[in-house]
């Protein structure tokens, strides 16, 4: 006898533009073929009783998944309804009014979020921190809500004042981060972020390890280790200026470390073939950090030597830095003229003196 449920309905909104509608038995994930009836209905057949669920496939727009019971003879209808994924329509920006701010200022964030879409999308909410996970108020913006209804094509714009205390200078930077989305939140949002600097303070020492990630096959599951690598130039680089700051080579244990560091977040860079999977971002902060960051390498495109001109300050010994005039602080400019101009020379006596010494060892192993 065929057992069948011939009237299981599945009935979704015509604004879905549903692509089509699956229908899963238990564990087995059995796939029954759907056929459309009219427009925004499908049905299944099957001769197959239990329990099953029901998926909508519907680009942009996020359906619930019921559970449904089919036994012998006619089946359910189900009307499901479908809500917009949020990340597929809207779009977010965040940025400040200006780069650079000293302690005293006022920086003026602006927020803005968009709907891109064809309908309109309620209960449009948001969460952005500062790091350390000081919360930004959005005022209606808010999560969780209610929110607010964006029609098609509209924009919402938040501005938000933050006070450049001794905190932030610490820091070095004001960054935030965060998402705009809609309900369900968990099905999609737009991120955005913003960066900006906040010179003048420095850090008297930081320091950390460099090593090579690897996969080993003698590890349960190909677990991942690493391998101090020894010998490697690594530099910082100001994330908004992109000046080289500091400089040092790593030691035989890998380990690297830079005096008097302006404040921020800065990039990790390291010379030859690596590519960083971890630890490029190397926030400095006052007063230094007595841990030791790692940054891990693996084996990627050749990175070459910035050049020595692009220091934004002059570096008496390997990975120091001297202390900036106030005139510099938030200039963002690297150093030029004719300090430049002697340690351009400088590294080009370096790059002589080391090629013939390079030639002397060769001649001396023949």
């Amino acid at each position: 006898m065929s057992r069948s449920f011939r009237n299981l309905g599945v009935l979704v909104s015509t604004a879905a533009l549903c692509v089509g509608v699956s229908a899963f038995e238990g564990r087995a994930e059995v796939t029954e073929p759907t056929t459309p009836q009219s427009p925004g209905q499908h049905r299944a057949v099957t001769d197959r009783t239990g329990g099953y669920s029901i998926s909508v496939a519907a680009n942009g727009w996020s359906f619930p998944r019921p559970r449904v019971g089919v036994g012998h003879g006619p089946g359910p209808d189900v009307p499901l309804r479908g809500e917009l994924v949020a990340e597929h329509v809207l779009t977010a920006t965040a940025a400040f009014d200006r780069q650079s701010y000293r302690n005293g200022d006022t920086a003026l964030l602006v927020l803005t979020v968009t709907n891109g879409g064809r309908a309109a999308v309620p209960g449009v909410t948001g969460s952005f921190d500062e790091d350390g996970g000081t919360a930004v108020d959005l005022g209606d913006l808010r999560y969780p809500g209610p929110g607010v209804t964006l029609p098609p094509g509209g924009t919402r714009t938040v501005q938000v004042r933050l006070p450049v205390d001794d905190h932030r200078a610490d820091l070095g930077r004001i960054r935030v981060s965060g998402a705009f989305g809609s309900p369900p939140f968990g099905e999609g949002s737009a991120g955005a972020s913003a960066l900006a600097r906040v010179p003048g303070r420095r850090a008297a020492r930081v320091e950390g390890l460099l090593a090579v990630r690897r996969a080993s096959a003698s590890d349960v599951a190909g677990a991942l280790t690493s391998r101090p690598l020894p010998g490697a130039e690594v530099h910082l680089r100001d994330q908004v200026t992109g000046a080289v700051l500091v400089r040092d080579t790593t030691d035989e244990q890998g380990r690297f470390g830079f005096s008097d560091v302006p404040v921020g977040l800065h990039d990790t860079g390291v010379v030859g073939p690596w590519e960083i999977v971890s630890g490029k971002d190397f926030p400095v902060s006052a007063g230094g950090d007595p841990g030791v960051r790692l940054v891990l390498v693996e084996p990627g495109p050749e990175q070459p030597d910035p050049d020595s001109t692009t220091l934004a300050t002059t570096s008496p010994e390997v990975g120091t830095a001297a202390p900036t005039t106030p005139s510099d602080a938030g200039s963002g400019l690297a150093g030029t003229g004719t300090g430049a101009s002697w340690r351009a020379l400088a590294g080009l006596l370096a790059l002589l003196t080391g090629a013939l010494l390079v030639a002397a060892a060769r001649r001396g192993r023949t």
